[in-house]
């Protein structure tokens, strides 16, 4: 009954909810944390249907992959899903589960349950801005290598996906400005049963004043509820109502002070309420549509066709070239020439090729970019897109498209950009995300292994010696509290490394007594710098894992620096005869992290006797 208390404390101790289930999902026990997590009391939980409380859309998956679980005889596995509190709010939740329907002292099945709703909003809201970066800048480039028909309809239908509206339109003004006409109009799949009147025969200016004098005035018409709208804008609520509208936000376009069209976004199915972040990108994209229909208009009057003009080409971040047939240069930016570090004067009255061979010379694919030129010299009406590496690391994406005018090809339109940043970025976050991918499994695998063998250590100790027992909980709970502080920390002091080494090693000694010997020799400055958690925990116990431990040849674990910039951990080579099978993903693992923070490898070397690790010191975090 007492170790069952200390366990209990261990357990009230950590913020997780620990569940003991029977095999048919019903609960036999939860610890105290279920009434923060869930609002349930035990009494109360005890008396749901198995895997009530689990959402309604999540349910079925959960349920399935438990039940396979089971009929494949599972160790452990872990799940993520939603949750009904008492209080009907949704709850996100990460559950590892552990098969201990085997193990007399509990006769069930351990389910931890951590909340990880903060975690998930925040993943969201990380993850909304960047897709709708990427949804501008998509916009972006179609209005520039696509016709402003096409890049209008692709604008209206990602974005009205984005913002999660029924419809997203845009109307212009006719030339006697007497009319407006829908141009295109976008609608949600689930809003073709409500009539979209407007859409086909738009409707004359004197309809709907008030909202005109709004946006003429260069406001925003943002009605989250008709009921909303003012007195004097009853003329245009009726003409919105008749078209079943519920909510709806209008964009202005505007040149030169003058009203030349607007962009409209509306809800039929429920109200909407739009928020200060989307209502600000939707109007950039406005600006960029206003932009775009100016330039065609400029360009269809002229009849000249190049994707953008002079000041335009001169004010993007983007390097601009601009080429005739003949290969000669027409146009061209800035930005060009700083991007592919072409000399001052050597592009005026010279041919494009002279461009080329500048930017051959700085590049890694020469080949490559060579091939790409001839195809587009030859294949004058297909675009293409060329990426150029160069020796000094940086990145630039080249989009080649055909210059039309009147439907005849004439000439090239080059557009240039520098995405080094974000090719590091991505291979960053791939690194990143790999190498916490392996940590995790490997924190999955040493969890209950290592828990269970305590355990059964403890099993055997507890009737044998009471105040080693105490000291062996001790331990035990200090080596979790570790595990559970430093679950998502890149880096830790290795002072606290080391008294977490204390701890486990102590783990151990009790197991194998004087077959294991772990010396700590460590200057005291070298406390202060960082290494990746759990990495000498790794390595002590892969050497217990794959070494013969015995009192006539017993193990010898050296811990150790070299001056200020390594930390060795070292040990006497002696294999067993029959080796454990081995995936190297922790090997590979600390490899991976520590990439993430130094240029400086770790290297493992394995001789006759002895096999030594050394791990670079990582002085600022």
């Amino acid at each position: 009954m007492e170790t069952e208390g200390y366990f209990k404390t261990l357990i009230e101790s950590i913020n997780d909810l620990v569940q003991v289930i029977r095999s048919d999902g019903s609960i036999m026990y939860s610890s105290s944390q279920l009434e923060s997590l869930g609002g349930y009391t035990n009494e109360e939980a005890a008396q749901l249907e198995p895997f009530q409380w689990i959402h309604p859309e999540d349910r079925a998956c959960v349920i399935t992959q438990f039940e396979a679980q089971k009929k494949a005889g599972f160790d452990h596995y872990q799940t993520d899903y939603r949750i009904i509190t008492k209080s009907n709010a949704v709850k996100y939740v990460e559950t590892k589960v552990v098969n201990a329907l085997e193990n007399p002292l509990v006769n069930g099945i351990i389910a931890v349950v951590r909340d990880v709703t903060q975690r998930v909003e925040a993943e969201e809201t990380i993850r909304k801005p960047s897709q709708l970066y990427q949804i501008m800048t998509d916009i972006s480039k179609r209005f520039l290598n696509q016709d402003v028909e096409s890049a209008t309809k692709y604008m209206l239908t990602h974005l009205g996906q984005f913002a999660v509206v029924d419809r997203a339109y845009v109307y212009t003004l006719d030339k006697e400005r007497q009319h407006w006409d829908c141009i295109h109009e976008w609608r949600r799949p689930e809003s073709d049963q409500f009539p979209s009147i407007f859409n086909q025969v738009g409707f004359p200016i004197t309809q709907g004043r008030w909202m005109q004098e709004e946006l003429a005035a260069g406001r925003i018409v943002n009605i989250g509820n008709l009921d909303e709208m003012p007195p004097e804008a009853s003329e245009t609520k009726d003409m919105f109502e008749s078209d079943l509208t519920l909510s709806i936000l209008l964009l202005p376009m505007l040149t030169n002070g003058q009203l030349i069209g607007f962009i409209g976004y509306d809800s039929v199915l429920e109200p909407k309420i739009w928020q200060e972040d989307d209502i600000t990108a939707l109007t950039i994209c406005t600006e960029i549509l206003t932009s775009a229909m100016l330039r065609s208009e400029a360009e269809s009057a002229t009849k000249q066709s190049l994707s953008v003009n002079a000041a335009i080409i001169e004010s993007t971040a983007e390097g601009i070239l601009v080429t005739d047939l003949d290969d000669n240069v027409i146009v061209y930016n800035t930005t060009f020439i700083d991007m592919w570090q072409i000399p001052a004067g050597a592009l005026p009255l010279k041919k494009a090729r002279v461009a080329l061979q500048y930017a051959l010379e700085k590049v890694e694919n020469r080949e490559e970019l060579l091939e790409k030129a001839s195809l587009a010299a030859t294949n004058v009406d297909q675009p293409l897109t060329i990426t150029a590496y160069f020796h000094n690391k940086r990145v630039i994406e080249c989009i080649s498209k055909p210059q039309i005018i009147e439907g005849k090809v004439v000439g090239r339109v080059w557009s240039n950009r520098d995405i080094t940043s974000r090719i590091l970025a991505e291979r960053e976050e791939r690194e990143r995300g790999v190498a916490q991918a392996q940590f995790e499994s490997l924190k999955n695998q040493i969890n209950p292994h290592f828990l269970f063998n305590s355990l059964n250590v403890l099993a055997s100790l507890v009737h044998v010696d009471t105040d080693l027992s105490e000291k062996f909980i001790d331990q035990l709970a200090r080596s979790y509290r570790y595990l559970l502080e430093q679950k998502d920390n890149d880096l830790v002091l290795l002072k606290t490394e080391i008294d977490f080494v204390h701890s486990f090693t102590f783990l151990l000694k009790i197991r194998f007594e004087e077959k294991l010997k772990v010396n700590i020799r460590l200057d005291k400055e070298t406390m202060g710098y960082y290494v990746a958690p759990l990495t000498l925990q790794l390595l002590i116990e892969n050497a217990v894992k794959h070494n013969r431990i015995s009192a006539k040849t017993p193990l010898v674990i050296d811990i150790y620096n070299e001056g200020d910039e390594f930390l060795v951990v070292s040990n006497n080579l002696q294999l067993r005869d029959k080796l454990l099978p081995s995936t190297g993903v922790g090997q590979n693992n600390i490899k991976s992290r520590y990439k993430l923070f130094t240029k400086t490898e770790v290297v493992f070397v394995a001789n006759q006797d002895k096999y030594t690790v050394r791990i670079p010191f990582i002085k600022n975090a």
